[in-house]
C-alpha cells in the first residue's frame, strides 16, 4: 500500500458508503439503506471529538457516568456520523433527520449494533486485490 491510497481512502469516506440493516433473526436485508461516514474520515475525527467532550462534561457534573448517559452520548455519535437514508415507512418514504434515526436506533439494540459494527468498518474504502 502506498501513502497515496491511503489519502485517497481517508477523503473518500467523507463521502460515506451505504449499509443496509439486515434482519436481526433471518439475515434478510430490511430496505432500509443507511450512508455512514467511514472510521476515518473527518467526519468521525470531529464527532468522536464531541463525544470526548461530552463525556468529560457528564463526567464532572455528575462524578461519573450513567449509563443513560452512555447510551445517549453513543446516539449522538452515531447520529453525526449517518449521512442519510432511504427508508419507509407505512409504505412511504421518510425524509432523513437526526430526530428519525434517533427514533430508529432507539427501535432496538441490534440497529445500534449493526449501525456501530458498520460505523468501524474500513473494508468498503480499501480495494481487495486479487
Amino acid at each position: 500500500m502506498d501513502l497515496s491510497e491511503i489519502v485517497k481512502s481517508t477523503s473518500a469516506q467523507d463521502a460515506g458508503h451505504e449499509f443496509e440493516l439486515l434482519d436481526p433473526v433471518r439475515g434478510d436485508p430490511t430496505g432500509i439503506k443507511l450512508i455512514v461516514a467511514g472510521p476515518d474520515s473527518e467526519i468521525v475525527r470531529k464527532a468522536r471529538h464531541e463525544m470526548t467532550k461530552e463525556i468529560s462534561r457528564q463526567s464532572a457534573r455528575r462524578g461519573g457516568l450513567t449509563p443513560e448517559g452512555q447510551e445517549q452520548i453513543m446516539d449522538e455519535f452515531l447520529a453525526a456520523v449517518v449521512l442519510g437514508w432511504t427508508a419507509k415507512e407505512g409504505g412511504k418514504a421518510v425524509p432523513y433527520s437526526k430526530e428519525a434515526f434517533l427514533r430508529l436506533l432507539k427501535a432496538g439494540t441490534w440497529v445500534r449494533a449493526q449501525v456501530d459494527g458498520f460505523a468501524g468498518d474500513r473494508s468498503p474504502y480499501f480495494k481487495t486485490k486479487a
